[in-house]
């Protein structure tokens, strides 16, 4: 079952909730999840982790593959206040590079993006998402480069195996302070790690990504997954944060949010000049090439700017220079 909570906390152009996202399974309902393969997931009640259902890989296959399926939900905010997302996962198989799961904790992207070759921002808590050494991990994802943010020495394979479930805890403070802890017999969470790291701030969907190989598939159960945290409801049209020159005709530049990509905007150059090429390298940043060199003093207009809750800028203008 789903349930949600929040209190209002702050009312300006943007409303900031305090609130909980949980899931038990037990109403067998997915419909507000989206599968990256429809009914590659179900709800299972016959071998459920614990109460009357537990989220299951269910597609059958004799080829290797990857499967994810993912909750969009109201922006959450890391800098603004604790956030804590919590979970069981039974895994029947051994880990391996070949065989593993993970858990997209925070994503600017949906679910087709969840994956390791895939362009994206957030961060991935899971075993063996990059590598073989089973041990419980913590990634960066940018674009499609992944780093480890926090390595637990947790080792999956030894100390859970393939035969009963464990509870994973992650807490991010406001100032980048991430813990992780580990339950392996409802005796209590103990952790297993902390780090540092303020790269992303924002995120707009949690998942689950699990890949397999063509004999160990429908082997992932996960239960009673929560999420809390303080959620915004966006009614604040994107902003430019900053530009970075790449060459004498091309510019980067970063948004405080995330772009609706599909939405036609135009960029244009002192008032005369469009970009011949236009490369999104994620939802958060777009370089723009153009057939001009930049002059010393440049002012780049951006027309129809949109963020993904359907906020747009009439026009967001900087003014940049360039030297050579």
């Amino acid at each position: 079952m789903r349930k949600l909570f929040f209190a209002l906390l702050l009312l300006i152009t943007v409303v900031a909730h305090s609130q909980e996202l949980r899931f038990d399974f037990d109403d067998l309902d997915l419909t507000s999840w989206e599968q990256g393969s429809p009914n590659h997931w179900h709800v299972d009640t016959i071998h459920p982790i614990q109460g009357r259902g537990s989220l299951h890989h269910m597609f059958d296959t004799n080829e290797s593959s990857m499967d994810a399926i993912a909750f969009p939900h109201t922006q959450v905010r890391l800098d603004s206040g604790v956030t804590t997302w919590q979970f069981r996962v039974r895994h029947e198989y051994n880990p391996s590079s070949g065989n593993n799961w993970a858990i997209w904790l925070t994503s600017l992207e949906n679910v087709s993006r969840m994956k390791p070759t895939e362009q994206n921002e957030g961060y991935v808590l899971g075993v063996n998402y990059s590598g073989s050494d089973d041990l419980i991990k913590l990634w960066k994802h940018s674009g499609t480069v992944k780093s480890v943010v926090l390595n637990s020495n947790f080792n999956w394979q030894e100390e859970i195996g393939t035969k009963k479930a464990a509870i994973l805890q992650i807490n991010r403070s406001i100032d980048g302070v991430w813990e992780v802890l580990i339950d392996t017999s409802e005796a209590g969470f103990y952790s297993i790690g902390s780090a540092v790291d303020t790269t992303f701030n924002q995120s707009e969907n949690l998942g689950i990504y699990y890949k397999y190989t063509s004999t160990q598939d429908q082997k992932l159960w996960i239960d009673d997954f929560s999420l809390n945290g303080f959620f915004y409801t966006d009614t604040e049209s994107p902003k430019i944060i900053e530009t970075r020159t790449v060459e004498q005709n091309q510019i980067e530049l970063t948004f405080n949010e995330s772009i609706d990509t599909t939405i036609e905007m135009f960029f244009v150059l002192n008032r005369a000049h469009y970009p011949a090429v236009v490369q999104w390298q994620s939802s958060l940043s777009v370089v723009l090439t153009y057939e001009q060199t930049f002059e010393e003093n440049n002012l780049l207009e951006v027309y129809q700017l949109t963020d993904k809750k359907g906020n747009q800028s009439a026009v967001e203008s900087i003014r940049f220079n360039y030297y050579i």
